[in-house]
């Protein structure tokens, strides 16, 4: 376990709150926070520290997202994120990505990909991914 996800779990446990909340406000200054961020999301087994990570991924995109749109790490922090979106399989994790994309899609920063992704999501006939890509739409 990363010192990123045995933070996450002390939170879900209530442990040091507002030491560790001063911790991860440092640790996400650097934009490669949300790379990180991403592979908790994409790898953790547990649904609560995947959680965690979802509702958290909004405040590194907010503070790094103009000093990197232009930059080849945004490239792949949004190829991450369609990954990490359509191979998560429970919805309330998906629809925190979700808040978290939708300030990259505010910001104007072009992501081609997008369209295609929801297309291939819609083609998929499968339930949850007609879900995900019409909260992507909404």
């Amino acid at each position: 376990m990363t010192s990123l996800e045995e933070l996450y779990a002390n939170i879900n446990q209530g442990e040091n709150v507002n030491e560790i909340t001063e911790q991860l406000l440092n640790f996400y200054e650097d934009p490669q926070s949300i790379c990180e961020i991403l592979e908790i999301i994409s790898t953790n087994q547990d649904k609560s520290i995947r959680m965690q990570a979802a509702i958290q991924l909004q405040y590194p995109l907010k503070k790094n997202w103009e000093k990197i749109c232009n930059d080849p790490m945004s490239i792949e922090i949004k190829s991450s994120i369609l990954t990490v979106l359509s191979n998560e399989p429970l919805m309330h994790v998906r629809k925190n990505i979700l808040y978290s994309m939708s300030f990259i899609v505010s910001q104007q920063c072009p992501w081609p990909e997008l369209q295609q992704f929801i297309l291939q999501l819609f083609e998929q006939n499968d339930q949850i991914q007609t879900e995900t890509a019409l909260n992507v739409l909404y």
